[in-house]
């Protein structure tokens, strides 16, 4: 069960508590909770892996037969694509909710009703057909409970990875890896599996059988770590820092923005390309029906293989800058499957053109690894001082929206600019093209940065003790005398206070660096605070 919330109640536990949240900021408490707990981090990470493998089973898990049953339900085939469309679309509206309640409940009671939201919705979707007099009944049922199992997944994953961020934080992104490959293993698995179960009992039976192995599993989440102790040394922080009624702190911040970008762009990939892969392959290269599958694991291998080594890699050079640079790449190689770069390639004939489109989807894959599995890690350090909850609805917001807007996009473009080549090589421009803006941005935001941290040092310089006889002011004229010795404790020292600026002849006279001081005064806040001291000595006088 996860550990009872322990909270201070006097003045010193208060203390105690924002010192250790001010630790959590460092990062020691991360490395802390993962002394304290090997094997909780352990059975957390078996959740999350959990998680990942059960819900993308059930979200693949129709795929093969879904077109037939609808086929014989007398349906139109367009809503195939919206039963699919609308689980993504559930996780993004419902996330702010998801939030609140988080903080409500706790994130293992969220946990576990989302995972059995999912199994039990997943069964009412496969009974749609049983249960309902028409087809049109039958369909209303599944549209429903598709979006109620996708409100269960966005609840599941918010207080998941919610508990992986916290825990793992100097290793967020080869956790991340981990939970890539189990993805990628559920939604290879799920149509395999849903196939034989549909061969085996007909179109009920793949939904009752892995929908209560989901159900089943729920409880498996009240071991997940609750978020109370954080949530209340942050709100008392925020009291500390800014009075009882300060407002909560937001996550959104210009480097979560940019990451949640181009995990937007990189989910949007698979669902532009995939979907009108295969008849490109089948017309315009005149690739078999049967060996089109090989060009789908020419994506996903390299993307499962890689993993690892990327989670691995991006804990240790930097999240963002794995990030932008599998953006970059992935952009890049886009360009290459397009017009332009099959003639950059001398290629001509179809074959040829099939052999470049297995090797280049194959180096995709690996980019997309770069492009998208650091991007939690990277977004939760580029955020401002908040809750992982915050942090991972906006992620699951970025990512369901990608996976939502990709196929839409890649049959619009599609049928605008003449056929898939034309497609692809204008979405790597836009890849392109958003990473360089935000390396732009990034690199501004970080002078800016340096500008206002030199700022703030030189207005909170700590008060100098000086001799009253240390400087002559004469006519304008300021002279130190032993500026490049330490001065000694003084018998009678006068504090020297900041005050504004006055327009007097002092503003012009240039004052070298002080020993001690942590960056170099100019004239004009530092003298003001001399002529300040040597009034004060003359009154005194």
């Amino acid at each position: 069960m996860p550990p009872p919330y322990a909270g201070g109640g006097d003045a010193e536990g208060g203390e105690s508590d924002l010192s250790a949240a001010a630790a959590h900021d460092d990062g020691s408490s991360s490395l802390e909770a993962n002394k304290r707990g090997g094997a909780g981090s352990a059975l957390l990470v078996i959740i999350v892996l959990l998680n990942a493998f059960l819900g993308n089973v059930l979200v693949s898990l129709l795929a093969p037969f879904l077109p037939e049953q609808l086929a014989k339900m007398n349906i139109s085939q367009i809503y195939s694509g919206i039963l699919f469309t609308i689980f993504p679309v559930a996780v993004v509206i419902s996330a702010p909710l998801m939030t609140s309640v988080s903080n409500r409940i706790g994130r293992p009671t969220l946990a576990a009703i989302g995972i059995a939201t999912q199994g039990l919705a997943s069964v009412l979707f496969g009974y749609s057909v049983a249960i309902t007099a028409s087809s049109t009944q039958a369909l209303v049922v599944m549209i429903l409970s598709r979006f109620t199992c996708g409100v269960g997944a966005g609840a599941a994953n918010l207080a998941v990875f919610s508990a992986a961020a916290d825990t793992f934080e100097h290793s967020l992104a080869s956790v991340m890896a981990a939970v890539e490959v189990l993805i990628g293993v559920g939604f290879a698995a799920g149509p395999v599996v849903g196939q034989m179960l549909y061969l085996a009992g007909g179109f009920s039976l793949p939904f009752l059988v892995l929908g209560l192995i989901t159900a089943v599993a729920a409880p498996a989440a009240a071991w997940l770590p609750s978020q109370q102790q954080n949530t209340e040394q942050t709100h008392r922080q925020d009291e500390q820092e800014n009075g009882s009624s300060a407002p909560k702190r937001s996550a959104l911040t210009t480097p979560l923005v940019l990451s949640g970008g181009v995990l937007l762009l990189g989910t949007a990939i698979f669902g532009f390309v995939e979907p009108i892969l295969a008849l490109h392959l089948t017309e315009d290269d005149g690739v078999s029906q049967k060996h089109v599958a090989y060009y789908f694991l020419a994506i996903n291998i390299p993307y499962l293989l890689a993993a690892p080594l990327v989670g691995h890699v991006a804990d240790r050079v930097g999240h963002a800058r794995v990030l932008f640079f599998g953006s970059a790449a992935c952009g890049a190689t886009l360009i290459m499957m397009g017009p332009i770069g099959m003639r950059a390639l001398f290629v001509s004939s179809p074959r040829a053109k099939a052999r470049a489109d297995a090797i280049l989807l194959s180096v995709m894959g690996l980019w997309q690894a770069l492009s998208l599995i650091p991007a939690l890690p990277a977004m939760k350090s580029g955020a401002a001082a908040s809750g992982s909850e915050a942090v991972v609805a906006l992620f699951n917001g970025f990512q369901q929206t990608g996976l939502a807007l990709g196929p839409i996009a890649g049959s619009i473009m599609t049928h605008m600019f003449g056929g898939y080549r034309s497609a692809v090589e204008l979405l790597g421009i836009v890849v392109v093209g958003y990473t360089v803006i935000c390396l732009v941005i990034s690199t501004l935001c970080l002078q800016r940065s340096e500008e206002m941290k030199l700022g703030d040092e030189e207005s909170t310089t700590t008060p100098l003790l000086t001799r009253d006889d240390d400087y002559d002011v004469d006519d304008g004229n300021v002279a130190g005398r032993g500026l490049s010795e330490p001065m000694e404790a003084p018998t009678t020292t006068t504090p020297i206070t900041a005050t504004a600026a006055s327009p007097s002849s002092f503003a012009a006279t240039r004052v070298g660096s002080f020993r001690g001081a942590a960056s170099p005064l100019t004239s004009g806040a530092l003298v003001s605070r001399l002529y300040s001291n040597n009034n004060n000595t003359d009154e005194r006088n």
